[in-house]
């Protein structure tokens, strides 16, 4: 059994992107609980028990004979592969079940998993994803679950794209639903409607288009915490350290390992999780373009956060009620904000020099983009599908064009001066300081 909240679940994100290939909803309820019983410090599975009755209860079958119910959905589970991608290791196909009996005389059912799925279950430290098995056992239908585990895993980062494609590779209907308004009525809505009703999160989608036709959705999340989740949440980040959670959100949100290492060794661990959660925030509203850059623009001002609803350009919320800052910082943020908002307008402006170095990028350009995306955990999980650099991703032209461009500091910087009258000044990393504004000095 679980070492701690018998409704937890801890997966392997590996496991949580995976191909499950036409899991059934009774036969992926059976797996959610299997896992929530884990005793995940342990090195080795272990033979696991599943009640006949709870069967019936926990997997919402209709069928009143347990015992022939219970040995249909094992018996097509032993034979059942899911499929695993690994940047660096390539595919690996998976059995889920090592063995399932049926003891005489007994009314349960003794499972035993696969000892090849024990890296993605047992003894996580990283890249992981936990939640409350609650939340998805009242889903009715495999979409919503999957939908639903894919966001979890990036809750705190606010937002999470797919290339339409490889979402429809992951929720098994790549060959289903040909027709886009077909999937977005019957997978992401009917979903959408779900997770409202039943879970801790929630989304909206936009869509992604290469001309007409939609290529990509931009998934955004929203919390909506339960009291029990609160509580869950709680007692799960005590079984890890406050270090390795930190380190592996940072990670999420594009830093670099040299930056989280800094941001953990000089910071405390209360003030990290008020900017990143601030930082989120104002990503989610589309406020913030690079939320590592502006992240570490607030931690180096040492700047104090009152956590607020997302307020109109004049400080009050959806209500009217004014959420102000406090007054030392408000400058200092304001002037983060300006530049990221300017930035955005620049980034747009270069577009079209950028489509220009794309229509003529040689081969050993691309190569290069590759190397450098590579090494970077936030443009390697967008670029890359099943660890080959995806050439028709609906942002590749730009960020290629991005790479072979000039120095964009120097551009941004003269542009600033030039038409919106901001002198600036880099400082550490991507971030840039308002030095002054036409002839008058800050």
């Amino acid at each position: 059994m679980s070492t701690s909240n018998p409704h937890l679940i801890v997966k392997s994100n590996k496991l949580i992107n995976a191909h499950l290939n036409g899991l059934t909803l009774t036969q992926l309820r059976f797996l959610e609980i299997l896992v929530a019983q884990l005793d995940r410090g342990q090195s080795e599975f272990s033979k696991q028990k599943v009640y006949l009755n709870d069967f019936v209860k926990d997997i919402g079958t209709n069928n009143k004979n347990e015992y022939q119910r219970a040995r249909e959905v094992t018996k097509s589970m032993m034979k059942h592969v899911i499929e695993i991608f690994d940047d660096d290791e390539g595919l690996k196909q998976r059995n889920i079940f090592h063995s399932v009996d049926f003891p005489k005389g007994k009314s349960y059912v003794e499972v035993v998993f696969h000892p090849h799925l024990r890296p993605y279950l047992l003894q996580l430290k990283e890249k992981f994803t936990a939640y409350d098995i609650r939340n998805t056992l009242h889903l009715n239908s495999v979409y919503a679950v999957q939908i639903y585990q894919l966001l979890k895993q990036y809750h705190r980062i606010g937002t999470r794209e797919f290339e339409l494609k490889e979402l429809k590779k992951i929720l098994g209907v790549d060959n289903k639903y040909k027709l886009y308004a077909d999937f977005k009525k019957r997978v992401l809505i009917s979903s959408q409607k779900e997770l409202k009703a039943n879970c801790d999160i929630t989304f909206t989608f936009r869509e992604k288009k290469r001309g007409r036709k939609v290529c990509a959705i931009l998934f955004h999340i929203k919390s909506q915490l339960k009291k029990r989740d609160e509580e869950l949440l709680d007692e799960f980040e005590t079984s890890i350290s406050d270090t390795e959670t930190l380190e592996k959100i940072l990670m999420e949100m594009g830093l670099t390992h040299r930056q989280i290492e800094d941001c953990l060794a000089k910071y405390a661990s209360e003030k990290l999780w008020e900017i990143i959660e601030y930082t989120r925030e104002r990503f989610s509203a589309g406020q913030v373009e690079n939320p590592a850059a502006y992240l570490m623009a607030l931690l180096k001002k040492e700047v104090t956060i009152q956590m607020h609803p997302l307020s109109d350009n004049n400080g009050n919320d959806k209500n009217g009620k004014s959420h102000k800052k406090p007054s030392n910082d408000v400058q200092f943020v304001q002037e983060v904000e300006i530049v990221e908002k300017y930035k955005k307008e620049f980034e747009e402006l270069r577009k079209t020099t950028y489509e220009k170095l794309v229509q003529n990028a040689t081969p050993e350009d691309v190569k290069r983009f590759e190397s450098y995306a590579r090494r970077i955990p936030f443009l390697k999980s967008k670029f890359f599908n099943e660890g080959k650099l995806d050439l028709n991703h609906p942002d590749f032209d730009t960020w290629l064009g991005s790479h072979l461009a000039p120095d964009f500091d120097e551009s941004f910087i003269n542009w600033m001066k030039e038409q919106k009258g901001y002198h600036l000044k880099k400082t550490d990393g991507d971030t840039y300081k308002i030095v002054g504004k036409q002839n008058s000095l800050f």
